[in-house]
């Protein structure tokens, strides 16, 4: 395992890890046209003055003025049952509001080098982004992932002892992910309606139309290509996807 005395952060490592993986949903489910990128010099909709309810310092600041963005009217999964924040939004951040929805029970306690990357209600997974040691924290990650994970977790005396943060799985910035992105190449994470574009993960409870449609749903993907990029065939996957969804009522439907 990585220790956190060997991980940096870098401002542009970021901006690429997150890039890289939106440009990954949109070759599996997402179109195109749902991430949103900042135009050069950065988002004019955010400054301290407009997310002045986060409270971040500088460098958060900077970093989200130059990061795409799933775009928020879309309110399209960017991970399992996971809204990804769009801080290009007029009005997100202008209140402290912002906080307990992109931070969790602990915001109080996050300091302000630390910064939310998803915005949604309880069940929401919250993914905190440290600036200054350069790693993500999965407050309440689930258990496949936490014990059997991909990508190395990090570990390290500066993690210990953190309320804020206490009980999370850790990995660095990169590694986060690609994570992430292994729990789709493997299914574990499952794109299903087209229309709203959820994502449900396997090991969630579901009831017997569920758990009947759920392999029905992998084996799509699978035929059609996918891990393989370069073979699949995104377009007849999706339309597969929603026959075999409209066929069975949907039973994911979130």
């Amino acid at each position: 395992m990585p220790r956190i005395e060997d991980i940096s952060y870098s401002r542009e490592a970021t901006i690429t890890a997150i890039s890289s993986y939106y440009q990954f949903l949109t070759q599996l489910y997402l179109p195109d046209d749902f991430v949103i990128y900042p135009p050069q010099g950065g988002w004019p909709s955010i400054t301290q003055e407009s997310k002045a309810g986060l409270g971040k310092t500088d460098e958060v600041i900077s970093l989200l003025q130059r990061l795409p963005y799933i775009e928020d009217r879309h309110e399209a999964h960017g991970a399992a049952f996971c809204v990804f924040a769009d801080w290009s939004l007029e009005g997100l951040g202008k209140t402290s509001t912002a906080r307990l929805l992109t931070e969790g029970g602990e915001w109080e306690r996050v300091p302000p080098h630390v910064v939310g990357l998803t915005n949604g209600g309880r069940e929401n997974p919250v993914f905190l982004l440290d600036t200054q040691l350069g790693v993500i924290h999965w407050i309440d990650c689930p258990d496949r992932p936490r014990h059997s994970p991909t990508r190395e977790q990090v570990w390290g005396r500066a993690l210990e002892g953190v309320e804020w943060h206490a009980g999370a799985a850790t990995w660095a910035v990169a590694d986060f992910f690609e994570q992430l992105k292994d729990e789709f190449r493997s299914l574990r994470f499952v794109p299903t309606s087209t229309v709203l574009y959820d994502v449900i993960d396997v090991d969630a409870e579901f009831d017997d139309d569920g758990l009947r449609v759920l392999p029905m749903l992998q084996d799509i993907y699978r035929s059609h290509g996918w891990p393989d990029v370069s073979r699949y065939r995104k377009k007849e996957a999706l339309e597969e996807v929603e026959r075999v969804l409209e066929e069975n009522d949907d039973p994911f439907d979130l």
